[in-house]
C-alpha cells in the first residue's frame, strides 16, 4: 500500500469557508482543490478504494479543462448555465451520439461540466457522511460506516452490479483505528470529533446548496 497521507484539515476548513462565503458563485479551481484534498483519504483505505478514487482525479481534470475552455466563466454555475443554454449539459462523452448536438465538433467527445460536478457532489456527500458516521458512532467499524455512507450518497445512482461491487470493496478497508491514525494522527475519539466537526459543518451547506441547485434544474439524474 502507498504511504498514507494525512488530511490538512486547516486548509480544508479554510477552503470550505472561502467557498461557503458565496455559494452562488463557486470558483472552479476552489472546488476542484477541495475535492482533491479529500482524495488523500484513499491512501488510508486500501488499494481498492484508492483505485476507485482515481475517477475523482479524472473528474477534477475535466472541470479544470472546462475552466480553460471558458476563461470568461470562472464559476461552476456560469459554466453549467452556459451548457444548459446550448443543451450540451446532457453530454457524457459516451452518450454523445444519442444527441444531435453531440454529433459534431467540438461536442462529439464533450464531457459536460454539469455531469462532472454532479459526480463530484456524490463524492463530497460520501465523504461528509463517512466522517459524520465515524463521529456519531465511535465503536462502529470503518467498513460498516463506509457501506452506510455509500448507500446514503452514491448507491441510488449506480447500477445494480456496480453497487454490489463497491459494497464488497468496503469489506476490504482497514480497521477504524488504522484509518484514523493514518489520516488524523494519534487522537482519541473526543479529539477526532473536534477535528472533523468543522469539516462536516463546512461541507453540509455546500452539499445542500448543490443538491438543491441540481434539483431545481431537474438534473439530479444526469447519466
Amino acid at each position: 500500500m502507498e504511504k498514507a497521507e494525512k488530511l490538512n484539515v486547516e486548509e480544508i476548513v479554510a477552503s470550505l469557508k472561502q467557498i461557503g462565503s458565496n455559494l452562488e458563485q463557486i470558483n472552479v479551481h476552489d472546488f476542484t482543490s477541495l475535492c482533491l484534498h479529500f482524495t488523500k483519504l484513499s491512501s488510508s483505505m486500501g488499494r481498492l478504494v484508492a483505485w476507485g478514487f482515481q475517477d475523482i482525479f479524472s473528474k477534477c481534470g475535466i472541470l479544470e479543462n472546462h475552466a480553460k475552455r471558458y476563461p470568461e466563466l470562472p464559476t461552476l454555475q456560469l459554466i453549467v448555465e452556459k451548457e444548459i443554454s446550448q443543451n450540451i449539459h446532457v453530454l457524457s462523452g459516451n452518450n454523445n451520439d444519442q444527441h444531435p448536438q453531440g454529433h459534431v465538433p467540438p461536442y462529439n467527445d464533450y464531457e459536460s461540466a454539469a455531469r462532472t460536478i454532479l459526480r463530484l457532489l456524490w463524492f463530497l456527500t460520501l465523504i461528509r457522511n463517512l466522517l459524520r458516521g465515524l463521529q456519531e458512532d465511535p465503536k462502529r467499524s470503518l467498513s460498516s460506516v463506509g457501506r452506510k455512507a455509500y448507500n446514503e450518497s452514491i448507491a441510488p445512482y449506480h447500477p445494480f452490479f456496480l453497487r454490489n461491487a463497491i459494497r464488497l470493496i468496503f469489506y476490504t478497508v482497514p480497521s477504524r483505528k488504522h484509518f484514523v491514525h493514518d489520516t488524523f494522527g494519534e487522537v482519541d475519539p473526543k479529539t477526532f470529533n473536534a477535528i472533523v466537526e468543522p469539516v462536516i459543518a463546512g461541507l453540509t451547506p455546500l452539499i445542500e446548496y448543490l443538491w438543491k441547485y441540481y434539483g431545481d434544474r431537474e438534473m439530479i439524474h444526469l447519466e
